[in-house]
């Protein structure tokens, strides 16, 4: 029997990897908080969000839910269309909770459920 390649133990790992959800009561209306669905990143994904801003910029916090938020039907929650509302008419401090644990590993720190 051939042994497993490293890599692709290393790919089975990453598809093993579950979806997170995360609400935001702050995003909500009367059905409940917006849940906003986050797969982890890849390395292409980050390279692709340090390429466009510097990690100090406070606008990589805009591009991290622009490339990352989906909905329950894995479609995007924003676009590069709302970028602008995001920076500028957007609670900084609910943004920033937000791509925090968009980035975050940890899932102490969100609810996690799997994806249907």
């Amino acid at each position: 029997m051939a042994k497993k390649k490293p890599i692709d133990s290393a790919v089975t790992h990453y598809s093993g990897l579950e979806t997170r959800v995360i609400k935001v009561e702050e995003w909500g209306d009367e059905n409940g908080p917006l849940e906003i669905y986050v797969t982890p990143f890849t390395l292409h994904e980050k390279g692709r969000l340090f390429a466009k801003s510097n990690m100090s910029d406070v606008n990589a916090l805009a591009d991290v839910l622009i490339m990352k938020a989906k909905d329950s039907k894995g479609d995007q929650v924003f676009t590069l269309d709302d970028k602008h509302k995001l920076v500028h008419k957007v609670d900084a401090d609910v943004l920033a909770k937000v791509a925090n644990q968009i980035i975050s590993a940890s899932p102490t720190n969100i609810a996690t459920e799997k994806k249907n």
